[in-house]
């Protein structure tokens, strides 16, 4: 499949095979965004040039639909990257050593799924919904994706990843809620349009349950984006054993 067929054909493929939604884009309203955004930037001397480019717009205004609400996000953007200081997030903070210690993800930098796309591979397992340090929680969750972005930019993509979520060994003690919600809301409000596809694998039939829940809170283009996957499914996206994942069903 990977060899036949170009990264972006085969991405193609896939979207239709599951029904996955790509958001598109209007260029008047793109120039529009532009206009008014770069206006912002010249109001705001605290905000940086590389923090927003072309496609970061472009992806805002996908996410966002409107102009005015595409703008009202990339405002927010700006003034969280500046309120919690997200430049200056290094690996030797304290919190970053500390929340990377649990080992709750793994980014793999020299693999990518079979349409070019970076791949995570997050453990929910290995995080405890009690551990009661939810701002460090939130600092590692930007310095990870900040890092994740950076290999997204650079690889020859559209520049989102594939997130694989290995429920093996999952309880109800590691469904956290709300750190999920605050994952959704710096995926949607911070780097929007960022996430390819997500596959769920080796979930317990006490996840269902909670994917009820969780599912409220997505629209429709994330929901069609998140894929429960087998041996048989996961073999469409990536190579299982190149990645080392063990798909257990």
């Amino acid at each position: 499949m990977a060899a036949s067929k170009s990264q972006m054909e085969i991405k193609d493929d896939l979207d239709f095979k599951y029904k996955m939604k790509r958001p598109s884009y209007n260029d008047n309203d793109l120039e529009l965004l532009k206009k008014y955004y770069y206006k912002e930037l010249n109001r705001n001397p605290e905000w940086k040039d590389y923090w927003v480019e072309e496609d970061t717009i472009i992806r805002f205004l996908k996410a966002h639909v409107t102009v005015q609400e595409s703008l009202e996000a990339l405002i927010v953007y700006c003034d969280w990257r500046t309120k919690y200081e997200v430049d200056d997030i290094s690996p030797d903070d304290p919190d970053i050593r500390k929340e990377g210690s649990a080992h709750r993800e793994l980014i793999l930098e020299d693999q990518t799924d079979f349409g070019g796309r970076p791949v995570v591979i997050m453990y929910p397992h290995l995080h405890d919904m009690y551990h009661g340090d939810y701002p460090s929680l939130y600092k590692y969750i930007t310095f990870q994706m900040e890092q994740l972005i950076s290999i997204c930019d650079q690889a020859e993509n559209d520049g989102t990843f594939c997130l694989v979520v290995d429920m093996k060994n999952f309880a109800m003690k590691n469904m956290d809620y709300t750190a999920l919600r605050k994952i959704f809301w710096i995926l949607k409000n911070c780097y929007p349009e960022r996430l390819g596809v997500a596959l769920i694998i080796n979930y317990p039939w006490v996840f269902y349950g909670c994917w009820e829940i969780i599912k409220l809170w997505l629209n429709d283009v994330t929901r069609s984006k998140i894929h429960f996957c087998y041996q048989k499914e996961m073999n469409d996206f990536l190579d299982t054993n190149a990645c080392e994942i063990e798909v257990l069903k």
